[in-house]
C-alpha cells in the first residue's frame, strides 16, 4: 500500500466525490477511480458505496478512514521532523570534554546555543583527552574538545591557536 493511496482515500471521503476530490488534488477523475479500486483489491474490500454519481463510504471505509488519518498525521510530523533536524531545529547532541575545557570554553558556548536551539537537547560527558577520543570511537559521543587530534578518522578543528613559549639560549 502506498501514501498516495491513503491521501486519495481521505480526499474522497472528505469531498463525498471522486470528482470533487480529483480537482482538489489535480489529477484526472478517472486516474482518481482506478486508485481507489486499486485500493480496494489490495485490502479486499469496498471503501464506497457507488449510487448513481453520489458515492459513500461503507462501514468498513468508517472504520479504516480514522485509521488512515492517524497515519497520514504521522507521516507529516515524521516529515516535519526531519525538515526541523535538517535545519538543526531540534535533535540530540552529546559533547564531552575535560572538566577545564567544559568550565571554561563550553559551558559559555551552551548557554548561547540553548537560547538559539530550544529544541537541541544536548548532553555532556567530563573526561580526559584519550578517553575522550575512545568514546568518540565507540559512538558515544558526537563531538570531543581535545588537546589530542583524532587522526585520520575524524574530522577535527582547531579551535583556538596553540603557543609555545620560546626560550632565547646565549650562545655557546
Amino acid at each position: 500500500m502506498e501514501l498516495r493511496h491513503l491521501r486519495y482515500f481521505v480526499s474522497v471521503a472528505d469531498a463525498a466525490s471522486v470528482s470533487k476530490a480529483a480537482v482538489g488534488i489535480h489529477i484526472s477523475q478517472p486516474a482518481l477511480s482506478r486508485q481507489i479500486r486499486d485500493l480496494e483489491a489490495e485490502l479486499g474490500l469496498r471503501l464506497f458505496d457507488r449510487v448513481g454519481r453520489r458515492i459513500q463510504l461503507t462501514a468498513e471505509g468508517r472504520d479504516l478512514l480514522e485509521q488512515s488519518r492517524a497515519v497520514l498525521a504521522q507521516v507529516d510530523a515524521i516529515d516535519k521532523r526531519a525538515r526541523a533536524l535538517i535545519a538543526g531545529a531540534v535533535g540530540n547532541i552529546r559533547i564531552g570534554a575535560t572538566p577545564q575545557t567544559m568550565q571554561s570554553l563550553i559551558a559559555g558556548f551552551l548557554a548561547r546555543y540553548g537560547r538559539s536551539r530550544p529544541g537541541v537537547e544536548i548532553s555532556l560527558t567530563e573526561a580526559g583527552g584519550a578517553r575522550l577520543l575512545d568514546l568518540l570511537r565507540q559512538g558515544d559521543l558526537d563531538l570531543a574538545v581535545s588537546g589530542i587530534l583524532a587522526g585520520a578518522r575524524f574530522a577535527s578543528r582547531l579551535l583556538f591557536p596553540f603557543r609555545t613559549q620560546q626560550r632565547i639560549l646565549p650562545a655557546p
